[in-house]
């Protein structure tokens, strides 16, 4: 997960090169947007750190078939959701 200070840096950057090209108004829809991503963001971060117990128990029982399927699902719905949150918006 990238460093909060990273993160303030670019939206920064991000935000003085919009309102140097578009003015404020742009500036505004960034922010909404921006915090419209950050929504869906969060959803799969969670899912990833409740995937994270799962994963080290079939990992530390030696389950190794179901280690492979259960990321597999895994990698499955989050990718199903990102397609769908962002094609929603």
């Amino acid at each position: 997960m990238p460093s909060p200070l990273l993160t303030s840096c670019s939206i920064a950057l991000t935000n003085m090169m919009v309102a140097n090209i578009s003015g404020d108004d742009a500036v505004a829809a960034m922010g909404i947007v921006t915090r419209i991503m950050t929504l869906g963001t969060y959803v799969v971060f969670g899912y990833m750190k409740g995937f994270q117990p799962v994963a080290g128990y079939n990992y530390g029982a030696k389950l190794y078939t179901r280690l492979q399927r259960s990321i597999y699902l895994s990698r499955i719905w989050a990718t199903l959701f990102c397609f769908l949150f962002l094609h929603h918006n």
